[in-house]
């Protein structure tokens, strides 16, 4: 029995050697099982050429893989010039090594195929060795596609299938279909790509070099080499005007599809689009066409787009796992969260122990709010996949969100325990333990955050508001600092930094700090209500009151701001507004002799003698140092205005303002 993607997946997990490097190029493909060798291999020994400073993806349909291997040693002399070395039988490879491997559908030989690209290898540079393979398959596969659905081959970058028939051969580029690495609460998941023709073979007569040229193209894109890549395909077109006219208006369409990947992986993206859509009109049951159309949208935010391309490749390619994960993603870019629960459905159907399949599903629930649902995901991904901390990490997120802050912080504590130098789990540690309302634990995880990882803008950031809280507000306003310092314009960190120099009353420094917060679009009521106070204590009370006005109109209804609003609206000589905001005040819970005190003032103000006289003696109750003028002119919010009010209110009290003590 043919194994399915399923166990592909598990069996590439079980064939990686565990000394093998991260460099090892194991880009394998869901398409050929090797059981054996034909006829041998050429192995190709290049001298890497200078290493970029940065790997090129190929527009984020296939990882770089080999930008950092390590250069294999070798008896071979070193030059620039790559150097065949035919061999009787395939060996064993050092790690580092990209494999191409060379196939027959119908048995017949693949030696001028294999040393052709070997050739073509010439021109090419790669991080590490080149080995060309040539391979048998187990049994005759009925189609190119049954090739590609069932079978793989375990330690190849690039399947080449080679199937003669006549004066002509199709040339089949095959490579696997493997998901994204599994998303996490929060973010958005990566795109399943799909970077090789597939099934759309490359047809000749005897132009096998151009095949070969497109078969190290190729490789190029997979190796994160667009560049390379798309030089080559700009050769190849002119080779093609060489063919005769039917091969050449077949054959320009995986040139256009390997040219339209290099072009989005440079940054052209629009240029993409259009050698992708002139793909799709020349040949429009060509699927992998559409679908990397769609994938472009999708990955430049256009999920409708996305959408229609994937619906039109969608007939021919119904149970495909990469068509219905990625418009899964499409719909939850659209909002419609119903079509992407109905694709990671059908998706969980057809791949029930892939846990990227089950993940999505979960990340899906919890998008909805479903999260008794999403965290069922999550469990069963973790199972399937116990060596992976993303589900673990969806596990405590979704119970976070549940409200189950308790079981949060367990998870999170064994998934520390088990990932101890792992920074950003020490970072939702720290949010956990907000969420439960640990601020001194949640300061402790922050650091123990930044202690892994020194450069943790967002880190810094939550240790800032944490400290703010803890009153520790000189080493809040020092993280704020840092914060800008690594994400300049921050309007979170301009938030939390009027926040610490308001505690501190440097007001001229909070009013610029929300300022600044505010003009980078933050539109927290908080941050207007803060600024009003500042602009408050500093006298400038237009401002305040339109700030203050602001928050309200935001939804803020602190008790503590109304207060302050109040007063300034009181010394506004706005009575009655100052007596409706007082009342909202305290029936809101403002329980303080300063507010008390407030609400008799514009109580008394809007000739409400007895109720004033009630209310001020509340006031007393609470703190009977409202009963002198001295005390009175030593809080921050009584104006002399404010504070001859009260006097009047004190003397009907019969209670001496400006006596020297407390009777």
């Amino acid at each position: 029995m043919k194994p399915t993607v399923v166990e592909w997946l598990e069996r590439a997990k079980e064939q990686s050697r565990p000394h093998m490097s991260a460099a090892m190029i194991f880009v394998v493909l869901a398409g050929l099982m090797l059981v054996g060798c034909a006829s041998g291999s050429t192995a190709v020994t290049q001298t890497p050429g200078p290493a970029s400073a940065e790997p090129v993806s190929t527009g984020g349909e296939q990882e770089p893989t080999g930008s950092q291997a390590a250069p294999v040693e070798t008896t071979e002399p070193a030059t620039s010039t790559p150097i065949l070395v035919p061999t009787p039988t395939p060996v064993p490879v050092e790690p580092g090594t990209i494999i191409i491997a060379v196939a027959s559908l119908n048995s017949s030989p693949v030696d001028d195929l294999r040393v052709a690209i070997a050739a073509a290898l010439e021109s090419a540079v790669f991080d590490g060795p080149v080995e060309v393979q040539s391979v048998t398959l187990p049994s005759s596969p009925g189609s190119a596609a049954d090739l590609a659905a069932e079978q793989l081959a375990p330690q190849a970058s690039l399947l080449v299938a080679w199937e003669p028939a006549g004066t002509t051969a199709n040339v089949y580029l095959l490579m696997p279909s493997q998901p994204p690495p599994l998303a996490q609460v929060g973010e958005r998941a990566g795109i399943w790509p799909v970077v090789t023709p597939g099934v759309y073979p490359i047809r000749i007569e005897d132009q096998v070099d151009v095949a070969a040229g497109m078969v190290v193209g190729y490789l190029e894109l997979i190796e994160g080499k667009p560049a390379d890549a798309a030089s080559r395909f700009q050769f190849l077109q002119g080779a093609l005007f060489d063919m005769p006219n039917s091969l050449e208006q077949h054959n320009i369409i995986p040139l256009l599809f390997g040219q339209a990947q290099a072009q989005e992986a440079s940054g052209d993206v629009l240029t993409a689009l259009q050698t992708l859509s002139r793909v799709i009109r020349e040949a429009p049951d060509f699927a992998n066409g559409e679908i990397r159309r769609g994938n472009v949208y999708l990955r430049a935010g256009d999920g409708q787009a996305a959408l229609t391309d994937y619906g039109n490749a969608a007939p021919d390619e119904i149970d495909r796992p990469e068509l219905l994960y990625n418009r899964a993603l499409a719909h939850q870019v659209v909002g419609d969260l119903d079509g992407a629960l109905a694709d990671a459905d059908q998706l969980v159907v057809l791949l029930p122990d892939l846990p990227h399949a089950v993940n999505l599903r979960g990340l899906i629930y919890y998008d909805r709010g479903e999260y008794s649902e999403a965290l069922a995901d999550f469990e069963l991904a973790a199972k399937i996949d116990p060596d992976t901390p993303v589900p673990v990490f969806n596990q405590a997120l979704t119970l976070d969100a549940m409200g189950e802050h308790g079981q949060a912080l367990v998870v999170f504590d064994a998934l520390i325990e088990s990932h101890p130098d792992d920074p950003e789990f020490y970072y939702y540690f720290g949010r956990a333990f907000e969420a439960a309302g640990e601020n001194q634990q949640a300061e402790n995880a922050y650091s123990k955050a930044l202690d892994l990882n020194d450069s943790y803008a967002d880190a810094y950031l939550r240790r800032a508001d944490v400290r703010v809280l803890l009153g520790e507000y000189e080493a809040g306003v020092e993280d704020a600092q840092q914060a800008l310092v690594l994400i300049p314009g921050s309007g979170s960190a301009y938030r939390i930094l009027g926040d610490g120099k308001l505690a501190l009353e440097d007001f001229k420094g909070a009013q610029e700090a929300y300022t600044a917060a505010i003009e980078q679009d933050v539109r927290n009521p908080s941050v207007y209500a803060g600024r009003a106070y500042a602009l408050q204590r500093q006298g400038l009370r237009t401002g305040a009151l339109a700030d203050y006005q602001q928050a309200v109109d935001l939804g803020v209804a602190d008790p503590l701001m109304l207060k302050r609003y109040g007063f300034a609206l009181y010394d506004a000589g706005e009575y009655e507004d100052s007596l409706t905001v007082f009342t909202q005040a305290i029936n809101g819970g403002l329980d303080t002799a300063d507010g008390y005190a407030g609400y008799s003032i514009a109580l008394d103000a809007n000739i409400h003698r007895g109720e004033a006289e009630e209310a001020y003696q509340r006031a007393l109750d609470l703190d009977d140092g409202y009963s002198l003028v001295v005390y009175l002119e030593e809080q921050p919010l009584w104006s002399d205005l404010a504070i001859t009010r009260a006097v009047t209110i004190l003397r009907r009290l019969d209670i001496d303002p400006y006596r020297e003590e407390n009777p």
